[in-house]
């Protein structure tokens, strides 16, 4: 949620102005998130909002107030990174704003920092050494960790939910 509070404005500016706030380096969330006095939010501004306002032919003094979305989704806080995800998913959003029960803005996920995994250096030891004595006679000619569980080897699977989780420095034990 960072630098989202450079994307807070007031229904009162012009379309005008909402272009040189989200073409200046200040707001780089691509989204204003329109509040009032109070910080209760009013509504969204996004560029496509902007487009169909001057399809329109809309003055460009227009107040945004008359062309944002005032009915935008959102997400109330408190919220699960896995929640966001899959709402911003099944929405087809780029941006989300988070509310409390009071409906006042107390933040903004963007699907760009959202997504991001966080990477760890830290190294993993995976211990894939044995026999496999319990699984004979699956490992008389297949090692325990190659197994296939459905189409992948168990090792696989694991390296896989690793990387899914950020990290990348592993130790394999034989």
């Amino acid at each position: 949620m960072s630098n989202w509070k450079n994307a807070l404005v007031h229904s009162d500016i012009s379309i005008e102005d909402a272009i040189v706030l989200l073409s200046g380096k200040k707001v780089t969330v691509r989204v204003l998130v329109v509040v009032d006095k109070n910080n209760y939010l009013q509504g969204i501004l996004n560029d496509g909002d902007i487009r169909r306002a001057l399809l329109k032919k809309l003055p460009m003094t227009t107040q945004i107030k008359n062309v944002m979305n005032s009915n935008p989704h959102v997400i109330t806080s408190p919220y699960s990174r896995d929640e966001v995800l899959k709402k911003m998913a099944d929405l087809d959003l780029l941006q989300i704003p988070v509310i409390n029960k009071n409906r006042e803005v107390c933040g903004l996920e963007t699907y760009h920092t959202i997504s991001k995994v966080k990477n760890y250096d830290n190294p993993v030891f995976l211990m894939a050494g044995g026999f496999g004595k319990r699984l004979h006679p699956l490992t008389l000619d297949t090692p325990k960790p190659l197994l296939n569980v459905g189409e992948e080897p168990i090792l696989e699977i694991i390296l896989k939910q690793f990387i899914s989780a950020g990290f990348q420095n592993f130790f394999i034990s034989i």
